[in-house]
């Protein structure tokens, strides 16, 4: 037998007629029949054996169901159960968004006259800035539970209990006003608020882990935008509502009126759950998830640093509370009316766009592409609106027409980069091999809650702090660099993981080419 000769060289390459093949050949080999053998998946089966008659209908469990309900449906059934399944997207969709309406609001109905209240029976500032900050910081420590409580009973059960613990902790807050003790108030009004807190963090936990599971990662980003636009509305609305109650029923009425608002939204609920059929659905899936931890998801680097950049986001959220109001009247000399327009341009700004931003994002998928132009963007803004220190001759600062515009323009922004987290943090778990759960759509919710409050409790205070020993100019300018080096951190993220992918996938590659060429070239000898 002649020995064979390689094309590249002129020596002839000797083989023994017994080669030892690695054992990689028949590892890969071994993977691509396995491949080829389950290209089908269960569900796939299932249905060419219902059209085969292999299994008879009857024969079908319920859990199987779902799988052959598609093959069994006429094309006008077909359309009319998704006809059927959107309109029950769209009915969910209204108490999520009645629900961040009203816990935001709930944040900030008393904004307007409490302070007062309390410095009348003789509280101090620092214990009535005590009893505001309790509300983010509770968020904070009792969104990870919840997250495990999702995880465990599903997000119905935690959302009506919220629902009804927060509507009662809300109307019974008003009770404070019955007394003229400041210890008594205080007492009242600090546990109340603490209960409304936990009560908040179970009511949005839920609600994320609720979107998460009955929308897909298409339509999230709409949805998304549609609920960030009832954020900023009840931000705005709040206040509002205080200011608008108080005279007419007293201390206890604007409580009272958002607790039975919230507890109005329970029936929607339990009509939407019942239409959906999501009490069976948990049923079924509760019995059969993987469980998944926190320190699992942050270990992926993608979800990490849009972990970091909520809490970023949430600084942008509430720095303006404690510096923008006395800035404005100091340097730009507007009154305390002045004031609260521009706060209420800039929040129905961000209500009126943030839709539109998730349209945007449903029909382009740009998520990396629109956070980090949003950090950046709202960063400039800030460097701006400051101004920057050595920037105060040429920017018009101090011009009315000028605050608008920053603060129309921050909105904004700020909407772009907050309606595409929800959906990217979704995409990536699964892309990474999270399981798509409701163990995992609790734990990400949970997430989301607690570093958004973490921004919002480090927001007032490291403004207040900065525009007391740097000036406001300063102040401005560093949560702008915050913003910007937020969204630089997130590029290096996403450009190291592309990297990384790529030489994985070429030395794959590699090894792969090197096994069937020595495979080959081992059988030519044989």
């Amino acid at each position: 037998m002649k020995s064979p000769r390689c094309r590249n060289c002129t020596k002839v390459a000797m083989f023994p007629t017994k080669t030892t093949v690695p054992e990689e050949v028949f590892v890969f080999r071994e993977i691509a029949e396995k491949s080829k053998e389950s290209s089908l998946s269960p569900a796939t089966e299932l249905q060419n054996d219902v059209k085969s008659s292999k299994i008879k209908i009857g024969e079908v469990s319920p859990e199987q169901e779902d799988d052959v309900s598609d093959i069994l449906e006429t094309p006008p059934q077909q359309q009319q159960r998704k006809a059927k399944s959107t309109m029950v997207k769209m009915a969910l969709l209204a108490p999520l968004c009645l629900i961040n309406l009203i816990v935001f609001g709930a944040f900030s109905v008393l904004s307007p006259f409490f302070s007062k209240e309390a410095q009348r029976r003789g509280a101090t500032g620092s214990v009535v800035g005590f009893i505001f900050g309790s509300y983010p910081l509770m968020i904070v420590l009792s969104s990870p539970i919840f997250g495990r409580l999702v995880a465990k009973y599903g997000p119905r059960r935690v959302l009506v209990a919220g629902i009804i613990v927060g509507s009662s902790s809300l109307s019974l807050f008003g009770l404070g006003g019955l007394t003229s003790d400041a210890v008594a108030f205080v007492s009242v009004s600090l546990s109340l608020r603490i209960v409304s807190a936990i009560a908040a963090a179970a009511l949005l936990t839920a609600k994320f882990a609720i979107a998460m599971e009955e929308y897909s990662s298409e339509e999230l980003s709409t949805v998304a935008g549609i609920m960030e636009s009832f954020t900023g509305a009840g931000t705005a609305i709040g206040p509002a509502i205080g200011g608008f109650l108080r005279p007419i029923g007293g201390y206890k009425l604007p409580f009272i009126a958002m607790g039975c608002l919230m507890l109005c939204t329970l029936p929607l609920f339990l009509l939407t759950f019942h239409l959906i059929g999501t009490k069976n659905q948990e049923k079924k899936k509760l019995s059969e998830e993987e469980s998944v931890s926190t320190w699992q998801l942050l270990k992926i680097p993608e979800v990490f640093i849009v972990a970091m950049c909520y809490s970023t986001a949430g600084t942008t959220y509430s720095f303006f509370d404690p510096v923008l109001g006395p800035h404005l009247q100091s340097a730009v000399c507007m009154s305390v009316t002045d004031v609260g327009v521009v706060f209420s341009f800039y929040a129905t700004v961000y209500c009126v766009l943030t839709p539109f931003f998730g349209w945007i994002l449903k029909k382009t998928h740009c998520y990396r592409f629109m956070i980090t132009c949003g950090l950046i963007a709202t960063g400039i803004s800030y460097l701006l609106l400051g101004p920057v220190p050595f920037m105060a001759s040429i920017v018009p600062a101090n011009e009315t027409w000028f605050v608008y515009l920053i603060m129309g323009a921050n909105g904004v922004f700020q909407g772009v980069f907050w309606v595409t987290m929800l959906p990217i943090l979704k995409r990536t778990s699964t892309l990474r091999g999270i399981p798509d759960n409701l163990a995992t759509n609790g734990i990400l919710s949970a997430l989301v809650v607690t570093m958004t409050n973490i921004g919002v409790t480090i927001g007032p205070t490291l403004a207040g702090i900065m525009d007391e020993k740097l000036g406001f100019s300063w102040a401005a300018t560093i949560e702008g660099l915050i913003c910007i080096f937020q969204a630089f951190l997130y590029f290096l993220v996403i450009l190291f993981e592309k990297v990384s992918r790529s030489v994985t996938v070429s030395k794959r590659g590699v090894r792969i080419l090197e096994v069937e060429i020595f495979y080959s070239l081992a059988s030519l000898g044989t």
